[in-house]
């Protein structure tokens, strides 16, 4: 490790993710761009993309290299790279072209392989890292945790060290992978890093700055994430008519794309929602950061899902909180390691509309407590999710795997 306080080796990192970027993983973005901004080399290949058109993106933006052999591309170990995906299991095999294709685009040998999620990229950039002779490093969320892959289990097993973001997925990969025990490192994401992102400077009422203050009108209820059953957003629409029904006065807005969307619709007219409820799909950053700063309560209502899914510390909720938006949760997953029901928010069994819609009606009915909780979240937020921090452990990290 790095002394504290010192600034750690430049490194060059080649980052595997499935797509880049993909909307539901800003984090992703996030720390690739912070580490480009620190002076580390950061090159981010998405192992989903069609082979012929994947290309090394620069992590601190720019267009992707070109699609060419680099003089200085590292030396392949064809050998290596088949042990690495065999050991995986034979599903792995399939990743055997993305990998020898990000090695020969490669400007140059990466100090270490960072992957993000123990599926695929994980298989892919295993292969890489033995190939090309340098660690690699597995950073696992969240489904790739509660319903993993086994070949990306296997790589994660097989890796120098592995990164979580919360204490929820620690527990269960070692219940998973007892041997990594001393290898397993948690680096929390950071947020307000990004354009569009950043907090709003600190305000006289509970950490919320004047001009985020819902504007007059019925209170907005705002939900935004992808829609799968692990969000439970189906429980959010049940409490949200059993506030109709109890005549509490409110708007709400529903945020997201994903397999769940045509069932929610159906679901919202069954309810009578559609005069309350507005649908839509995803916001760009900028734009979601300025709904959270007009709502009055941010609703993320998850829960574990029949496969077993589960949310980790969701970065939606993070990025609420850093805008001073109140948070109603349900506590599945890590939901609970920042949410702390009567400190930061309001926190209810998942799976309970009533519970739900009770904790919506106490936050929308009291402006002080949504002042008081929302400025104690903003604080807690600010200080162990602040992007500098943040940055800071994952180099620190990087750099002592890599020998560094």
């Amino acid at each position: 490790m790095a002394a504290a306080g010192c600034q750690p080796p430049t490194l060059r990192v080649a980052i595997l993710t499935g797509r880049w970027p993909r909307w539901s993983e800003r984090f992703v973005e996030r720390d690739a761009r912070a580490l480009a901004a620190r002076g580390h080399g950061a090159l981010v290949w998405p192992v989903e993309e069609a082979l012929s058109r994947a290309r090394w993106h620069p992590a601190g933006g720019g267009p992707p290299l070109p699609p060419v052999p680099l003089p200085g591309a590292p030396a392949f170990r064809a050998g290596a790279a088949a042990r690495a995906l065999a050991s995986c299991g034979w599903r792995a095999l399939r990743w055997w072209p993305a990998a020898a294709r990000a090695a020969a685009l490669l400007p140059w040998k990466p100090d270490i392989v960072l992957a993000h999620f123990a599926g695929p990229p994980a298989v892919a950039g295993l292969a890489l890292a033995r190939a090309l002779g340098c660690p690699l490093a597995v950073f696992a969320h969240a489904r790739d945790v509660w319903v993993p892959w086994r070949p990306g289990l296997r790589a994660a097993g097989a890796a120098e060290g592995v990164l979580v973001c919360n204490r929820a997925a620690e527990g269960e990969l070692l219940r998973l992978l007892p041997g990594l025990a001393g290898r397993v490192a948690l680096c929390r994401h950071g947020v307000g890093a990004g354009p569009g992102e950043d907090a709003e400077p600190a305000g006289p009422e509970g950490g919320r700055p004047p001009e985020c203050v819902p504007p007059d009108g019925p209170p907005l209820a705002l939900a935004a994430a992808r829609l799968v059953p692990k969000k439970g957003f189906d429980v959010l629409l049940e409490a949200l008519a059993l506030l109709v029904r109890e005549g509490v006065r409110f708007r709400a807005e529903l945020r997201g794309e994903g397999p769940c969307a045509p069932a929610l619709r159906r679901q919202a007219s069954r309810l009578g929602l559609d005069a309350v409820l507005r649908q839509g799909p995803p916001l760009p950053a900028a734009a979601f950061g300025r709904r959270l700063r007009e709502a009055a309560v941010y609703a993320h209502p998850s829960r574990v899902a029949p496969d077993g899914d589960r949310d980790g510390v969701p970065n939606a909720i993070l990025e609420a909180m850093l805008a001073g938006c109140p948070v109603v949760a349900c506590g599945a997953g890590g939901v609970g390691e920042i949410v702390e029901d009567g400190a930061t928010g309001w926190l209810v069994p998942p799976d309970s509309p009533p519970a739900l819609a009770r904790a919506l009606a106490e936050a929308l009915a009291s402006p002080s407590l949504r002042r008081t909780r929302a400025g104690e979240a903003r604080r807690r937020v600010a200080g162990r999710h602040g992007p500098a921090e943040a940055v800071r452990r994952l180099e620190e990290v990087l750099a002592a795997l890599a020998g560094r």
